[in-house]
């Protein structure tokens, strides 16, 4: 993919040409080593690079490094020269961490296509105490565009590594060829230093908390012709990427790709897609910083004739709550605009919460010139039929450097937001089992429901005891009428700190205790719902040994009603228990950049019924709770046949005093996400 200002598009069709394996996503292109010094053509011979120092922000999550939860410490296999990282993945399966330890620095010479397999996490500990993490370069300038990494793989993740290329300073590769003007530059030049980092084929595959710089072409490059992949690209920080003609720090081929918490400094387009009829991405939570060769964002265009009679520039693209740090080019010293959509997208592009640096003309509350380049306007789209913007869409977007609105820009503090979790068990569990948490908590909440129903018929539902700030215990517990105990069964939790907050988008959650019995207890939030929440509860201590479930009703945007049930035989009162629950605004949101879904299906019974997602997860986390006591037999949910997009929930009655089962209709409420571990 080659821009080219001065729209030579013969120069751009000639070098996309010798690039046909994008199209077809799998032939390979044979390459000449290059030697530990290197010439560009000017005749100057450079020595190996050095690596660059981080710009991302140490006092945030942003750009990943020591605010960013989910670093990883170790695996079980570990590699310090290039021989040993190429056997340890030739041998590494899924689930298995191939890990480089943060003093090692490992040449990869000219080595291509590096594989990873399904499942493996490649890693280093980026961030823990202060270390900039294990470090992977290559000193080779590429002739082509293969890559150093081709991910075929699904379910793969490369966190806490530096990522070096072989050239982290600005250059044109090459002259105009009689040409003159900014951004002039030879084609053939350019595909002699169009080194890339990864090539990511396969589905799933997450790269986080990474530092990748340094690479003429890019460090990343999502999906290609038969492989369009939902690749998740956040908290890294990609910067120093800015060879004229390339220099991206993300190149989306097709797919739709979600990149977020990024930093991006000094990279000609932080993001670039190529604008084929199947290239979408969304791009939220970013901070882009003040130095930036070209505009940050793109969408190319692509001659269809089927869009308005002009450029295809994609299909969806979605840039929200992002933040622009600059109004000018550092490298030419004019006038850049922050996004450019080069067609028209034959779904839309969206823009709205981001904060830019550029300022607009008095008077004036949005661009309203499409295709101004040069002069500071935030963002603009041309190769259009007509003046004006076509399927683009903007709105809530906030215009110079004084500080807009929290919930506008990036993520601009920690303030309100909550520490979180999620996990599942699978185990023989009918006595108490520990579980050791990823994060360090000060006062937790536990919600652990509801129990598969794969491997007994008894009724069931999982207690919790001995919640801490570092783990908690838990059992499948049935009700006394069925002593026999249960084979293992699949349960899902939730741990959040307690108090209130948000998620990324300003979805309000909170997280408590109450005390309460088998009486109906009030309990008033203390944040403001401006939808009804979704409540989950449960029980985090043991004060009476009888089998016991939650119930929860007449929930509002102020206040809900929580009980106690134990099985209908027993006669007495349960004691008080302290009882945990989480409420949070249904709709799908992101916390600490993991996307989550939260809503609620009515009028589930005691017969099986499919509740789909709204959204797609891997390997979903499902956590669920009745919302309504409609029917107060005292009763529990169960799921069965849990995939990507939905799950069976059905509502279980006991029977220590009647053999009937039937359930009137109750509201369910449930969380899902695809994430295993810290949110």
């Amino acid at each position: 993919m080659v821009d080219n200002h001065q729209q030579d598009d013969s120069s751009e069709r000639r070098f996309i040409s010798r690039r046909t394996y994008l199209r077809a996503g799998l032939a390979t292109v044979g390459i000449a080593a290059a030697p530990a010094t290197f010439d560009n053509g000017d005749g100057v011979a450079r020595a190996a690079p050095s690596p660059v120092a981080d710009p991302a922000p140490d006092d945030s999550p942003i750009g990943g490094g020591s605010q960013y939860e989910r670093k990883v410490s170790g695996g079980n296999y570990t590699a310090t020269t290039k021989n040993e990282l190429l056997d340890r993945l030739d041998h590494a399966s899924a689930g298995d961490t191939v890990y480089i330890p943060n003093d090692v620095s490992i040449d990869l010479g000219s080595t291509k296509n590096i594989g990873i397999s399904s499942g493996v996490t490649l890693a280093s500990g980026r961030g823990i105490n202060g270390t900039a993490g294990g470090r992977l370069y290559t000193e080779d300038i590429a002739e082509n565009d293969e890559p150093v990494f081709e991910v075929r793989g699904d379910e793969v993740r490369i966190t806490g590594l530096r990522i070096q290329g072989p050239r982290a300073d600005y250059f044109n590769p090459g002259d105009c060829q009689g040409q003159t003007g900014l951004e002039c530059r030879d084609s053939d030049a350019m595909s002699k230093n169009a080194t890339l980092g990864f090539f990511i084929l396969g589905s799933n595959v997450e790269i986080d908390n990474c530092q990748l710089y340094g690479w003429p072409q890019a460090p990343i490059m999502s999906g290609a012709g038969g492989y369009a992949v939902d690749t998740h690209i956040h908290h890294n920080s990609l910067h120093n990427n800015q060879m004229e003609g390339f220099g991206y720090g993300v190149v989306v081929t097709v797919g739709n790709p979600t990149i977020e918490w990024n930093y991006f400094d000094k990279n000609r387009h932080s993001i670039a897609g190529t604008g084929k009829p199947d290239c979408s991405y969304e791009a939220r939570y970013n901070l882009v910083g003040p130095n930036t060769v070209s505009h940050a964002f793109d969408m190319h265009g692509e001659e269809t004739g089927n869009v308005m009679d002009g450029k295809q520039a994609g299909r969806t693209i979605s840039i929200h709550h992002n933040t622009f740090q600059f109004s000018k080019s550092y490298v030419y010293d004019v006038g850049q605009e922050a996004v450019t959509i080069r067609g028209v997208p034959s779904d839309k592009a969206v823009l709205e919460n981001n904060w830019f640096y550029h300022t607009l003309p008095d008077g004036q509350t949005q661009p309203d010139d499409t295709n101004v380049d040069e002069n500071g306007q935030p963002f603009r789209q041309y190769n259009i039929p007509q003046d004006d913007w076509t399927n683009v869409e903007f709105a809530n977007n906030h215009y110079g450097t004084d500080e807009p609105a929290s919930d506008i820009g990036h993520p601009r503090s920690d303030d309100g937001a909550l520490t979180a979790e999620v996990g599942t068990v699978s185990q023989d569990a009918d006595t108490w089992q520990h579980v050791t948490l990823d994060n360090e908590y000060s006062n937790p909440v536990v919600v652990m429901k509801p129990v598969s129903q794969t491997n007994g018929e008894n009724p069931c539902h999982a207690r919790v005891k001995n919640v801490t700030g570092s783990s908690f215990e838990y059992k499948i517990e049935e009700w006394e009428y069925t002593p026999d105990g249960h084979r293992p069964e699949t349960i899902s939790y939730l741990v959040l700190e307690q108090g209130s907050g948000s998620t990324d988008d300003g979805t309000v959650i909170e997280a408590g205790t109450v005390t309460t019995d088998e009486a109906l207890t009030e309990h008033t939030f203390e944040s403001t719902f401006d939808t009804k929440p979704v409540v989950f509860t449960q029980t985090q201590t043991v004060n009476e040994s009888s089998a016991v479930v939650t119930r929860n009703t007449h929930v509002d945007t102020v206040d809900f009603e929580v009980r106690l049930q134990e099985q209908a035989a027993n006669p007495n009162a349960h004691s008080d228990e302290v009882t945990a629950y989480i409420a949070i605004e249904p709709g799908r949101t992101t916390l600490n950049g993991t996307e989550v879904e939260v809503g609620h299906h009515s009028s589930v019974t005691d017969d099986w019924m499919q509740l789909g997602f709204d959204g797609s997860y891997s390997s979903p986390a499902f956590v669920a709770d009745m919302q309504t006591i409609n029917d107060g037999d005292t009763a529990t949910l169960r799921y069965k046949d849990l995939d990507a997009d939905g799950v069976a929930v059905q509502v279980e009655e006991e029977q220590s005093d009647d053999d009937e089962t039937d359930h009137r209709g109750e509201t369910v409420g449930y969380f899902v996400t695809s994430r295993d571990g810290a949110l």
